[in-house]
C-alpha cells in the first residue's frame, strides 16, 4: 500500500503533521524504509528537524534498533534539552539495550544541567524505583514535587509506591497533598479513590468518586465504580437509590445492553479488581456472550485471596460454563 497517494499528501506534502501521520501509519505497517524516508524529510527543513530526528528516533524504538533510536534521541536534545518525550524515550532505549549505566549517567547529567527540569527527576525516580531502589525513588519524586508541585504525575508515581509498600497512610497523604495543588484534578481523584477501594475505606472512596462526578458528571468510570460500591457495600435504600440507574444496577435491572457498555469501559479503563471482572462476567453471561463471561469470570476469580459480594456466583456461573 503506497500511503503517499493519499489525498492529504498529495494536497500538502510539506505539511509537517501530514507528514507525521504517514510516519506513524508506515511504521504499524512496518514499512520502516518509507517511514525513514519521510522523517528524513522532516529533518531536511530547519524548523522541522526536531520532529524528524524524533520521529526517526520512534521509527528505530520500534523497529527495536535501540542504539541507532539513541543515536536520534540524543541529537534532538542536544538541541531542545526540555523535551520530555524525548528524554523518556531515550530512557526506555537504554534500557532495552541493558544499558542501565549510561542511562543513570545521561540523566544525572541532564539534571545537573537542567535543575529546573521536574520530568528528568520523575524519570530518575522512575529508573531507581525499576531497580528496588525504593528510598532512592521516593526522594526524587520528591524532589520532583518540590520544585513542580502541580506536577500530577509526580504524585501518582510516590503515592503508588507507598501503597506497594503497604504504606496506605502515606499512599493517601501524598493524593492529599497533590489535590491541594491540584483539587479538580481528575486523574488524581480516581487514584486516589481506587486506593481507598483497595484499602476497602469504601466511605472515603465514595466521596472520592462524588467528587470526581461533581466536576463531570458524565465521568462513567466514576458512576460505575461508585454504583458498585453503593451497591455492594453500604446497600441502605437511599444508596441503592442512588446507584438505580448506573452500570451494575442496570444488570440487576434487566438492562444488560446499557450494563455492558458501561462495565466494559470500566474495565478497559483500569478497574481490574475481580469485583470489576465478575459483574462484567455476569453482564456477558445474561447477553448470552459466553466466551466473553467465561473470559471475565476466570481473571474475577484469579486472586484466589480476594473476597467480594458475587464471588460464589461467579465461581458457580463459571462452572456451566466449563
Amino acid at each position: 500500500m503506497n500511503l503517499l497517494k493519499g489525498q492529504g499528501y498529495r494536497r500538502q506534502p510539506d505539511n509537517a503533521k501530514v507528514i507525521q501521520q504517514l510516519v506513524a501509519a508506515y511504521g504499524k505497517q512496518g514499512q520502516w524504509s518509507e517511514a525513514l524516508s519521510l522523517s528524513d524529510k522532516l529533518i531536511e527543513e530547519p524548523r522541522t528537524q526536531s520532529l524528524g530526528y524524533y520521529l526517526k528516533g520512534r521509527v528505530y524504538y520500534d523497529k527495536k534498533e535501540y542504539a541507532l533510536a539513541i543515536t536520534a534521541f540524543e541529537t534532538i536534545l542536544a538541541d531542545k534539552p526540555a523535551a520530555i518525550e524525548f528524554l523518556q524515550f531515550l530512557m526506555r532505549a537504554h534500557q532495552r539495550e541493558d544499558q542501565l549505566d549510561l542511562a543513570y549517567a545521561y540523566l544525572q547529567k541532564h539534571i545537573t544541567d537542567y535543575p529546573e527540569h521536574a520530568h528528568a527527576l520523575e524519570l530518575m525516580g522512575n529508573l531507581h524505583q525499576e531497580q528496588g531502589a525504593v528510598a532512592k525513588a521516593i526522594s526524587f519524586y520528591k524532589k520532583t514535587i518540590d520544585i513542580a508541585p502541580t506536577r500530577s504525575s509526580a504524585y501518582r508515581f510516590l503515592a503508588a509506591l507507598h501503597a506497594s509498600e503497604s504504606e496506605w497512610e502515606k499512599a493517601v497523604a501524598v493524593f492529599d497533598q497533590g489535590l491541594s495543588h491540584n483539587p479538580s484534578d481528575l486523574g488524581l481523584l480516581m487514584s486516589l479513590a481506587v486506593l481507598q477501594s483497595r484499602r476497602e475505606a469504601f466511605d472515603e472512596a465514595i466521596v472520592a468518586y462524588e467528587r470526581i462526578l461533581i466536576l463531570n458528571p458524565d465521568h462513567a468510570m466514576a458512576a460505575n465504580n461508585l454504583a458498585v460500591l453503593l451497591a455492594d457495600h453500604r446497600p441502605t435504600p437511599e444508596n441503592l437509590e442512588r446507584a438505580r440507574t448506573l452500570d451494575w444496577m442496570y444488570y440487576n435491572m434487566g438492562n444488560t445492553s446499557q450494563a455492558l457498555t458501561l462495565l466494559a469501559e470500566s474495565v478497559e479503563s483500569g478497574g481490574n479488581s475481580g469485583v470489576y471482572h465478575y459483574h462484567l462476567g455476569m453482564a456477558y453471561h445474561s447477553s448470552n456472550q459466553h466466551s466473553l463471561a467465561k473470559q471475565q469470570l476466570q481473571l474475577a476469580l484469579e486472586n484466589e485471596k480476594e473476597s467480594y459480594v458475587g464471588r460464589e456466583e461467579a465461581e458457580a456461573t463459571l462452572k456451566l460454563l466449563k
